[in-house]
């Protein structure tokens, strides 16, 4: 992908940019052992007026696998390196682990974890998280006398 900025006044100084974007992606699926993977690979390049540029080049790999029909499963990593004409601007690795459980084909609970780990010229950053949800899913039928109406959807 190719694109390129414009402005009418030229008061911008980011008036003129060069955006290349690339990208590969890959997805493998197992059907029956509902598993599926997938990698990607993205690249960036802006390059500015005044010969600035800054490029990011992006690595994905996601895993996902169903245990029973009940239990879903997903690990992803992600890494990017991005720069520009002054050198290194960061490093960035993003691991995250998730996982749904479905009871009784209404109840949903999901248990998701992140690990980001940032390092720029100036510092270190490592961050966590943890996230636990509970979804209830439900249909509701209203009977018109003209129409049946079904309502359903997750709250």
């Amino acid at each position: 992908m190719y694109q390129r900025s414009a402005e009418a006044q030229q008061y911008s100084k980011f008036a003129g940019n060069d955006i290349y974007n690339a990208a590969l992606a890959y997805q493998f699926s197992l059907i029956p052992a509902q598993l599926n993977a997938s990698a990607s690979v993205n690249y960036n390049y802006n390059q500015m007026p005044d010969t600035l540029f800054s490029q990011a080049m992006t690595y994905n790999l996601t895993v996902s696998k169903n245990f029973f029909k009940e239990l879903k499963t997903s690990l992803s990593v992600t890494y990017s390196d991005m720069n520009s004409e002054q050198g290194k601007l960061s490093d960035v690795l993003n691991l995250r682990l998730s996982g749904g459980y479905t009871l009784a084909k209404r109840h949903n609970f999901n248990l998701a974890t992140t690990f980001l780990y940032s390092k720029i010229p100036a510092k270190t950053r490592m961050q966590y998280a943890i996230n636990v949800s509970y979804a209830y899913s439900f249909g509701a039928q209203i009977n018109r006398k003209d129409k049946k109406v079904k309502v359903e959807g997750n709250f």
